[in-house]
């Protein structure tokens, strides 16, 4: 699949490869785009392609983890020169959650589980 797209998704692999093999971390220079997401734990972060979708968790100063129903992508394609976020806009109810589980699917996000503020759940939810 990433050798049809050719030479910039083998930058991005070789890039990945190096700073894996050199255990190096790396701060970006520049962050772009859309504010990032206030701090949360519990969420979830699934990696489509070169882009990292954010969805729910709890903020750390929320009384008994009322959950986020936001979702934010941060997109990889120019890393490390930059990082760039922006929130999706979602539609059809986005459930608020939090310690769920999200796994992708070709270019669909599957949502399964987790605490909706009041109690847990064991709904599936489809993000296309």
């Amino acid at each position: 699949a990433g050798e049809a797209r050719g030479e910039p998704c083998a930058t991005w692999r070789q890039r990945f490869r190096e700073r894996v093999t050199r255990l190096e971390w790396v701060v970006p220079t520049a962050v772009e785009g859309d504010a990032p997401p206030p701090a949360r734990a519990f969420h979830s972060a699934c990696l489509v392609g070169s882009s990292v979708y954010i969805y729910g968790g709890e903020a750390k100063d929320t009384p008994w983890g009322l959950p986020f129903n936001d979702m934010h992508v941060l997109e990889l394609a120019d890393f490390p020169a930059k990082l760039t976020w922006r929130k999706c806009r979602t539609s059809g109810g986005a459930p608020c959650l939090s310690r769920h589980t999200c796994t992708a699917v070709g270019d669909r996000l599957f949502v399964v589980g987790g605490w909706n503020g009041r109690v847990r759940t064991a709904a599936g939810h489809v993000f296309c």
